[in-house]
């Protein structure tokens, strides 16, 4: 889940559905209740060690952190994202694809005209927030805090990545080399949000999801569509210096000639899409579980 994350267009959520613990992963969230909390202020230790989830959560949380240092310092995305961006944008890009056609493929019990309207109602909103939202942010400690909640609160849906939002708001760079660095002017409003994000965020989700299932995925999907234009491999990407990081300033999306590097470029947008569509092809069976545990009740 720590490795889906990182990598925007694949989600956390998605890879609980592969492993078959996704329930259990909102039923661990939601364990941070107000009885914890309760019992916290009363200092009922007893209480406060036994009805979290601990078990599940320690080890998921451990896998997570060792994604989270792999991929910042042994193999640097963000610093991939500089030096090879068509490369990695390309990968992204059919990263991203592969999730939004899954998400419709699984929409087949509802009419054509409700998937299109549904689709297109995403795909709208997406592009509003993608020409809306400034890709320059100042890291300050209310942008940060937002930021972790938006990518948490994504990592806990099925097919919406975490990094992705991080992306279109122009903070995943900034995230991944707070975490190379170990920078906690930067982590701690971030990791403040992430945990608002997880515990309250994960209830309305979670009530979204069991009420209103079918037709967040079709919404997801469009808004998925829409984030392409974002991270279109080819365009021309300005970026500046801030604190020694390099930020993204801007970027105009190109038609590229065909060349042997646009052919490179589109061998690793389709092992994207093909690697997303059989990962998730083997959550065939978990995923028909939950959603016969979400009809039942």
């Amino acid at each position: 889940m720590g490795t889906a994350d990182i990598v925007p267009g694949v989600s956390g959520g998605t890879m609980a559905l592969v492993l078959g613990i996704y329930k259990q992963f909102v039923e661990a969230i939601k364990s941070f209740d107000l009885i914890w909390l309760k019992s916290c202020l009363n200092l009922n230790l007893r209480e406060i060690q036994n009805r979290p989830h601990f078990n599940f959560l320690i080890p998921l949380i451990f896998g997570v952190a060792c994604a989270i240092v792999f991929f910042t310092k042994i193999i640097s995305l963000p610093s991939l994202l500089i030096t090879n961006p068509e490369t990695i944008y390309a990968l992204f890009s059919g990263l991203v694809l592969g999730s939004a056609i899954i998400l419709l493929k699984d929409a087949t019990d509802v009419s054509m005209l409700y998937r299109v309207s549904l689709v297109f109602g995403g795909l709208s909103f997406g592009m509003l927030v993608l020409t809306v939202a400034p890709t320059n942010l100042p890291d300050n400690t209310a942008t940060l805090f937002l930021a972790g909640v938006l990518a948490t609160s994504a990592m806990v849906l099925p097919g919406v990545s975490g990094s992705l939002i991080l992306l279109i708001i122009g903070k995943y760079a900034t995230i991944l080399n707070a975490l190379s660095t170990f920078d906690l002017h930067l982590l701690i409003p971030f990791s403040m949000g992430a945990l608002t994000g997880l515990i309250t965020m994960s209830r309305v989700l979670s009530w979204i999801i069991n009420q209103h299932h079918l037709s967040f995925r079709l919404v997801m999907c469009g808004f998925l569509t829409a984030s392409l234009y974002k991270i279109w491999p080819f365009q021309n990407r300005e970026y500046f210096e801030s604190d020694g990081v390099m930020q993204l300033l801007s970027a105009t999306p190109y038609i590229p000639e065909l060349n042997p590097s646009t052919f490179y470029a589109l061998l690793w947008a389709l092992s994207g899409l093909a690697l997303v569509i059989w990962v998730t092809s083997r959550a065939i069976k978990p995923y028909i579980r939950f959603e016969k545990e979400i009809k039942h009740k």
